[in-house]
């Protein structure tokens, strides 16, 4: 199979901050297998950063992803 799927309850210790996605290996496992181990610990220096909507802008982004 080559989707991978990430639960993540209470990011970063916050009550109310949950994480949830999918992640398809269209063209093959790699990508989805690499974000669904390393997406949490990449925004995980941004967690001092109260809107997980500026999070996700600015982590991903650093990848080129928008």
């Amino acid at each position: 199979m080559e989707d991978y799927h990430i639960l993540n309850h209470n990011l970063f210790g916050r009550k109310h901050t949950h994480m949830f996605g999918v992640f398809d290996g269209h063209g093959g496992a790699r990508a989805a297998e690499f974000c669904t181990k390393k997406l949490v610990d990449h925004l995980e220096p941004l967690k001092s950063n109260k809107d997980p909507k500026a999070v996700l802008k600015v982590g991903l982004g650093e990848h080129g992803c928008e």
